[in-house]
């Protein structure tokens, strides 16, 4: 059994808070934590995580349409090996539909 955590960071710095920006010329920028979770699988097999953004990351990914955001995968297995693996992705917010 393999054990571990996926992690998805924005890519860049980000100003994820529009509030902020309104009291301070020049906002804070900042890289965003967007989505974690914890993971265990079984040797040999597949497994589906799903990832929810947290309420910063929706707004940004609502303002901005698109976000370029580097996803960490730190494993660990019985034996007390640690494995990372790094992916760069690019989350795009979903088309609302027309009525």
């Amino acid at each position: 059994t393999c054990t571990g955590t996926v992690t998805v960071k924005t890519l860049t710095a980000v100003a994820a808070s529009a509030a902020h920006a309104a009291k301070a010329k020049k906002p804070k920028k900042a890289i965003l934590t967007l989505a974690t979770a914890s993971f265990s699988i079984t040797a040999g097999k597949l497994k589906v995580l799903s990832l929810h953004l947290s309420a910063k990351a929706k707004k940004l990914l609502a303002k901005t349409h698109t976000l370029r955001a580097r996803v960490t995968i730190v494993a660990h297995d019985p034996q007390g090996g640690s494995h990372t693996t790094t992916a760069i992705v690019t989350l795009r917010a979903a088309k609302k539909k027309k009525h």
